[in-house]
């Protein structure tokens, strides 16, 4: 199948948590993946998915649909072209997926990247970078909610859009 939390989807037989690295290509994956809160093994895990790293290459992974749809990435997401992490279910009137990454955040190409009404929460504890090499990466929703105060990016991030809200947790300042 194609759920996340089915652990017969995974090599170890295993579904991965925050120590565990995800890498989501044809070489490991014959489907792509989906992350559905809804799903009947989710519970099992608290109805959340989690990884260290998640490099997705030439596959998707699916999180859309609904809020209650979510991923922790305890380390850094890396998407590379032509693989896509998508979060829109092409309707502008539910939200979509929610995504906490605790690392940074590389895109070799801003279309990989389908925002849809999702949320994307930067929760790290040093300065994370959004990097996208068309210069630009579009988000929905954006939660800055790391603890590092100020919220600081480094020299290598991209501009960052948000097409939704962009929220400053933790009484922070962005730089």
């Amino acid at each position: 199948s194609k759920d996340w939390f089915d652990c017969s989807n995974w090599q170890t037989l295993e579904v991965p948590d925050e120590t565990v690295d995800v890498t989501v290509n044809t070489a490991n994956a014959t489907k792509n993946v989906e992350i559905f809160a809804t799903s009947s093994k989710a519970p099992t895990y608290g109805s959340i998915a989690k990884c260290k790293n998640l490099t997705i290459s030439d596959k998707e992974v699916n999180l859309q649909g609904s809020a209650n749809n979510k991923l922790e990435v305890h380390g850094n997401l890396i998407l590379i072209n032509p693989g896509i992490l998508d979060m829109s279910d092409a309707s502008n009137s539910t939200p979509d997926g929610q995504l906490y990454l605790y690392g940074n955040w590389t895109n070799y190409q801003e279309t990989q990247f389908k925002q849809g009404n999702s949320t994307v929460h930067f929760v790290g504890t040093s300065p994370q970078t959004v990097f996208c090499t068309d210069k630009t990466e579009i988000f929905f929703n954006v939660n800055l909610a790391n603890a590092n105060n100020p919220f600081t990016t480094n020299s290598f991030s991209s501009d960052l859009i948000a097409e939704g809200s962009l929220t400053l947790s933790n009484d922070s300042d962005l730089t």
